[in-house]
C-alpha cells in the first residue's frame, strides 16, 4: 500500500494541519468561553481540553484577550457573509432579508467558533474592541438597509428599522445560547424556520411565509 505523501488529502501539508489545529483551538475556546463565561475560563482550561500543554498553547494564540479577538472575528466573517448572500438576492426587500437571517442564523447553529460570542461587558478593550465595534455597527447598518428596502417596496410594514433589526437580530443570537447539535431538530432546521418566522412578523403580507 502506498504511503501517503505530505501535502497529500490524506497527509494534509504543515499550513493544513496547522488550520486543523486552529480550528479545533477556535471550537474549544468558543465553547468554553460560552459557557463559563470569559473571565471563568483560563487559557490552562483550554489547554486541558485539548489535551495539550499551556506553552504548546501559546504557539498558536498569544494570551486570552487576542484569542477573543480572533473569535470575534470569525464571528462576523460569517455575519457578513451571510447579509452579503442576502442583499446579492434579487427578490423584494422582506425576502432578502429573511434569506440574509437564515444564513446567518445558520452559521450560529453550525460553529461555535463562528457564533456571534455573547460575552460579559468589558471583556474586549482598546484598539480591537474599537475594530469589532465598528464592524458589528456597518453589519447592523446593512441589515437595516435592507428592512428600509422593504419598506420602500412595500413588501416591509412601515416600521423602524433600527428598532426591527435590534429585533431580529436579538432572537437570532440568542440561539447560539441554547441551541445543541444533536437535538431533535437541525441547525439548519432551526435556521430556516427562525427567519420564516421573524420575516413574518414584518412582512405587508405575512401569508407568504405561513407555509413552505
Amino acid at each position: 500500500m502506498a504511503i501517503p505523501r505530505q501535502g497529500s488529502p490524506a497527509f494534509p501539508n504543515r499550513a493544513a494541519q496547522r488550520e486543523l489545529k486552529l480550528e479545533a483551538l477556535y471550537e474549544c475556546a468558543a465553547g468554553a468561553f460560552t459557557e463559563k463565561g470569559f473571565h471563568g475560563t483560563s487559557l490552562d482550561d483550554i489547554a486541558t481540553a485539548l489535551g495539550i500543554s499551556k506553552p504548546a498553547l501559546y504557539r498558536y494564540v498569544p494570551n486570552k484577550q487576542a484569542l477573543l479577538y480572533r473569535l470575534h472575528c470569525l464571528s462576523l466573517d460569517a455575519a457578513e457573509a451571510a447579509v452579503t448572500e442576502g442583499e446579492a438576492s434579487p427578490a423584494d426587500g422582506v425576502e432578502r432579508l429573511r434569506i440574509a437571517l437564515y444564513l446567518y442564523i445558520r452559521s450560529l447553529t453550525a460553529s461555535s467558533s463562528a457564533c456571534l460570542v455573547l460575552m460579559e461587558e468589558g471583556t474586549m478593550t482598546g484598539a480591537e474592541n474599537e475594530a469589532i465595534l465598528a464592524r458589528r455597527r456597518a453589519f447592523e447598518g446593512r441589515f437595516r438597509a435592507l428592512v428600509a428596502d422593504g419598506i420602500a417596496d412595500g413588501s416591509i410594514v412601515p416600521c423602524d428599522p433600527k428598532l426591527a433589526v435590534f429585533s431580529v437580530l436579538g432572537a437570532g443570537n440568542w440561539v447560539s445560547r441554547w441551541f445543541r447539535a444533536g437535538g431533535a431538530r437541525s441547525g439548519d432546521d432551526i435556521a430556516r424556520a427562525m427567519s420564516r418566522q421573524l420575516a413574518r412578523g414584518l412582512a405587508s403580507d405575512p401569508s407568504r411565509y405561513l407555509l413552505e
